[in-house]
Formats: C-alpha cells, structure tokens, sequence
C-alpha cells in the first residue's frame, strides 16, 4: 500500500509540475507600445525580468521598466516592479504589498477578487472566470491558454482576459492605476514577449522600433 500510495504521490508531483506556471522568468521581456495623446507610437515601454530578490521576507523578481524613444534614441530606467507566483497566483508589488494580479489556478465558473489601489485607496473589484481555452497568439501562432472573464464591479473596466506566460495583450497589468493613467488601454499594448524558449511577436517588425 505504501508503494502505491508513493507512486501515486510522485505522478501527481510530476504533474503539478508539468502545470505550474512560469511567469516572469529571469531574461524575460515583455514590449509595449505606448501612447499618452493618442496621436503618435514612437514611445514604447520594455519591461525586463533582471533577478531574484526578496522583499519583506518574500522572495521575488525585480523587473526594471525602461522608457524607449525611437526617433531619440532613448532607452532610460523609469522605475522597478516585483513579482513573485504562488500556487500559479501571480503577486505584483502595489503600495508597500504584494497583491493578487493573475490567478491562473482558476476554474470556470469562479469569481476572482482582484485587490488593487485607486489612487492611494486600496480597493478590489471582482471578475468571473467563463473559459479557458488554448489560443495561437502573434504572429508565430505560439499556443497559450487564454483565460476568459467578465467584469463584474470595481474601479476599472477589466479588459477581458489575459494569457498564461505573458498575462494582458493590453498591458502587462492592465487595471493597475499607476501615475494617473491606466496602465495597459490602447496607451500600452503588447507589442512582444519574450524568454529564453519562447518568443511572440504581436506586430509585423516583432520585438524591435
């Protein structure tokens, strides 16, 4: 009985490992197109996974965010983020904590609380889970699980979905307020993302201006 109740153990580690999710690994990127007037692209974001670290006892991913300027030629550190996944949940840094962002260990059918700040006011507004389903995303048609949602109530329309690996095709987190924008509208929208296995390209020169 014990050897087949270890054996068992084993498959479904194995298997809990084969369905963790890898988010943020070191090395990745993620590109954004970014446009405050609404009249022109040439400003992007490139949002870079440099290293482990911990904070407040937790262990976690810095991420630096760097604001690129095509015709200047700019390419300037404009702040850091961190991250860090639990049981395939995905923590970003918001005021001081960690707060829920991604909860890929939803099921249809469940409602997810997403706590975020509006301003300097922590708040939450609530999203259903309708679908998940294996999507070809970009150009080179790589297949990621799209997880499917209605806004239900909160500050923030939510924008309808998001993708295992790269979360928001709209922006990385795209109902967070940051800086008096919402990070993530047409202002942010996902131009590439890229690891070490994997590269997706969403427009027609790929990663690049």
């Amino acid at each position: 009985m014990r050897s087949l109740t270890s054996f068992a153990f084993l498959i479904f580690l194995h298997l809990s490992i084969l369905n963790a999710q890898t988010f943020a690994p070191i090395g990745a990127e993620w590109r954004q197109m970014f446009n405050l007037t609404g009249v022109s692209n040439d400003e992007f974001r490139r949002i870079s996974v440099v290293k482990d670290t911990v904070i407040n006892g937790q262990e976690c991913r810095k991420l630096e965010v760097f604001e690129e300027w095509e015709e200047e030629e700019i390419d300037s550190l404009l702040r850091v983020e961190f991250t860090f996944s639990r049981n395939d949940s995905v923590f970003f840094w918001q005021q001081d904590t960690f707060l829920l962002t991604y909860n890929y260990a939803a099921l249809p059918g469940d409602t997810i609380t997403i706590p975020t700040y509006d301003a300097d006011t922590l708040t939450q507004f609530h999203v259903v889970l309708d679908s998940i389903v294996p999507t070809p995303v970009g150009l080179n048609n790589v297949v990621l699980n799209r997880y499917h949602t209605t806004y239900i109530d909160g500050p923030y329309n939510y924008p309808g979905g998001y993708y295992e690996t790269i979360g928001n095709i709209t922006g990385l987190r795209s109902w967070i307020y940051v800086g008096g924008i919402i990070v993530g509208s047409p202002i942010a929208r996902l131009r590439c993302y890229s690891d070490a296995s994997v590269e997706i390209p969403l427009q027609t020169n790929g990663c690049s201006f």
